[in-house]
Parts: structure tokens; sequence; C-alpha cells
């Protein structure tokens, strides 16, 4: 049979320390740490090649060029603003940048003004839908009306006025002419262009000025008394 094991004896209590000198500012104790908690001493020679990486740093450091730091100091303040001012602007255009208006034709009526002259007056509605910028359209605009095939048959100049933002505002479009289209009971497709000046409004902030670029191309019928809009398709662009 296997000889048994001799039991265990039991972890013994550490003598408490000896009554300190009072007369002495301090006191020693003793410590006992398990084996098991006792670290490994790193080599000698890791510290040695941690003190060559430092050295090599430094040296690395004291070669660099001295007009690197000066020009640190000299553009840091200058580039920062402007960096922070950029931000900012393409957050702001972000937010507030406005939305093309919808344009519609609503009628169009022909007069003969003059033996010479024929007037043709495009009543168009214009919608501003952003709920944050008006738009104020500056007088002097140039604005043109064709037929398919037929090239252009009237020029004018557009009106200046104010849209608030959300508004719906009527604009009339004279357009003159030498010449009346010819009297048909075909139907005559007919596109109006015009070019506006637009500056972009905050309330009493006034903005950046943009182009507003508007197309209708219109089916009419009736030219020689008051037409009739039968159909359209309107396009508009802001650009700048």
């Amino acid at each position: 049979m296997a000889e048994q094991a001799a039991p265990l004896e039991p972890c013994r209590p550490l003598p408490p320390p000896p009554c300190a000198d009072p007369s002495l500012g301090h006191e020693t104790y003793v410590v006992q740490v398990p084996k098991d908690q006792i670290y490994r001493v790193p080599p000698p020679e890791n510290a040695a090649l941690a003190e060559h990486y430092r050295n090599q740093i430094k040296l690395r450091r004291q070669n660099r060029c001295p007009c690197f730091h000066v020009l640190k100091r000299l553009l840091l303040p200058v580039f920062l603003p402007l960096l922070l001012l950029t931000v900012a602007a393409i957050i702001f255009f972000a937010c507030v940048r406005p939305t093309a208006p919808t344009f519609s034709v609503e009628s169009l009526t022909v007069k003969k003004t003059s033996k010479s002259t024929t007037e043709y007056d495009f009543s168009v509605r214009v919608l501003n839908p952003s709920n944050r910028v008006g738009l104020s359209y500056a007088a002097g605009g140039h604005a043109v009306a064709s037929h398919h095939g037929g090239g252009e048959f009237a020029t004018g100049s557009t009106l200046g006025f104010f849209q608030p933002q959300g508004n719906t505002t009527d604009l009339k479009l004279v357009l003159r002419s030498g010449k009346i289209l010819k009297a048909t009971s075909k139907a005559l497709w007919i596109k109006l262009t015009a070019k506006f000046s637009v500056n972009t409004k905050i309330g009493v902030l006034q903005l950046w000025r943009m182009s507003l670029d508007v197309s209708c191309d219109m089916k009419v019928t009736g030219i020689d008394k008051k037409a009739r809009i039968s159909s359209q398709d309107c396009n508009s662009k802001l650009h700048s």
C-alpha cells in the first residue's frame, strides 16, 4: 500500500512586530509576499535598448530644421480661422440653400399695338418653395418666345420684384415683336425662356446673388384671339 502523506501543518501567524521605541520617528514592518507574486526583473539590456531609442528621438528633433517651428507658429493662427470659417460657411449654405422657384404660365394674350408691333402678354405664376430664404428679382432680365421649327418671334425684359419665403407671385412678361403668328386651327408649340438675376435674403440679411434660368414649353390653341394653353412643362434652375 502507498504510504500515507504526512498531514500539512497549519500556517502559523506572523509574530507581532516588536514594540517601537516611542522616541524613534518611524516604525519598521516586515511584509512577506507570496512567491507567485514576485515579478521577474527585466534584463539590463532592455534598459539599454530603451535608452538607445530615446537618444534617436532626441537626435531627430535636434536635426529638424528650425524654420519648421517658425512656419508652424506663423501659419497656424492664419489657417485655423480660415478652416473654421470655411466649415461654418459650408454648414450655413447647406442649411439655407434656396430651392429654385417653380413657374407656370396661366394665360397668353396677343395684341396688335401698332401696324408694326405685336404684343404677347404672358401671365406667369411664381412660387418660392423655400421656408427660409426670400428672393429679390432684379429688373432687366431677358425673356424670349419662340415656336418650334420657326425660331424666336418675340423678346422682352423682366420686371423686378421681391418674393418672400413660401410666397406665390403673379408676374406679367410683356414681349414684343414686329410680326404676328399666323392664325391657325392647329395647336402651336411655343417655348418661353427667361433669365433672372436673383439676390437671396434671410430677413434683412442679404446673402449672395444667383442666376435663375426658366424654360416653359406650351401647347397653345387660338393664337389669333385669347390663346388657350392646353398643356405645358416648365423647368427652373438656380446657379451661381
